[in-house]
């Protein structure tokens, strides 16, 4: 069965890749794709002889990081040995979706694309307050001291907090690392002109180092079908 993701215009092959990303087994229209998706997606668009280049068509802000690592490393492996991989975004290529577009040779992006938003974010919610108006008094018992810190059913401690951020600074040393490796940037020159969160619109983009050229989808693919005709 073929990819959902997959359609072919000529000699290109585009992956659409739309919502948010999750590592579930399968998305939902344009509101979640998932990695698993995707990397099918590719393996059928690598497989496919009358496929030249890949175009990953991206309008995501991002998402889960489980699975995410796996599935930009096959975009990297494809475009190395298989056939050439460019991404684009006409919408928004942020955080995770920026991860996996960047594993592409080039990323393009129209004059209006967000692009960026290169960090991790973690969100704590307790129910403490809620639970004591409906008279309900749970209680947390751990069988060691970080066992289950940030459990929704006590209030956030010092010790808990300081976990998470440790967690979430980690996992944001891994992700500038990795784009400032595919940017050909030093990580100090990536944070400070392209990192942090922040977020650019078009030109922007490229003025930072994210993107490499503002075009609209439809010169994209035309432009890679011509270049793909002429490839051996």
């Amino acid at each position: 069965e073929g990819s959902r993701l997959l359609n072919k215009q000529g000699s290109v092959g585009v992956i659409s890749i739309a919502g948010s990303l999750t590592n579930g087994s399968r998305g939902y229209g344009n509101y979640m794709t998932t990695y698993n998706e995707i990397r099918e997606a590719m393996i059928q668009a690598a497989a496919d002889p009358t496929i030249k280049t890949i175009l990953l068509d991206i309008k995501s802000g991002g998402g889960s990081v489980q699975g995410l690592s796996d599935t930009a490393d096959l975009v990297r492996k494809v475009d190395a040995k298989v056939k050439p991989v460019h991404s684009f975004s006409g919408a928004a290529m942020c955080a995770a979706a920026y991860w996996l577009g960047s594993s592409a040779r080039r990323v393009h992006a129209s004059s209006m694309a967000d692009v960026g938003s290169i960090g991790v974010i973690a969100t704590h919610t307790e129910y403490t307050k809620m639970l004591e108006n409906d008279g309900i008094t749970p209680t947390v018992i751990r069988s060691g001291a970080f066992k289950g810190l940030g459990s929704p059913y006590e209030k956030l401690s010092d010790k808990a907090e300081a976990v998470i951020q440790a967690q979430v600074d980690h996992m944001a040393g891994i992700f500038d690392n990795y784009i400032a490796d595919r940017r050909g940037m030093t990580v100090d020159a990536f944070k400070k002109k392209a990192g942090e969160g922040r977020v650019f619109v078009g030109q922007q983009g490229v003025d930072a180092g994210l993107v490499d050229s503002i075009t609209t989808f439809d010169a994209l693919v035309s432009k890679l079908e011509s270049a793909g005709s002429k490839q051996p």
